[in-house]
């Protein structure tokens, strides 16, 4: 029980700052149900972030050349 609200409390702090830009939300409510696989979820879920960073990193670039 407390693993589980110390593991909620990290992805919160992790993803709430690219939830409310990414939408990651939905990836981690979905990682959320599944207690069991939780590290091989989260590691897939973080390399989908990571994914994402580099392509908001290159839309930002092409918003400040507009």
């Amino acid at each position: 029980m407390l693993t589980r609200g110390r593991v909620f409390e990290t992805r919160e702090r992790v993803f709430g700052t690219r939830e409310r830009v990414f939408g990651t939300r939905e990836r981690v409510f979905e990682t959320r149900p599944r207690v069991f696989g939780t590290r091989e979820r989260v590691f897939r879920t973080r390399r989908r972030v990571f994914e994402t960073r580099e392509r908001v990193f290159g839309t930002r670039r092409r918003f400040k050349v507009k």
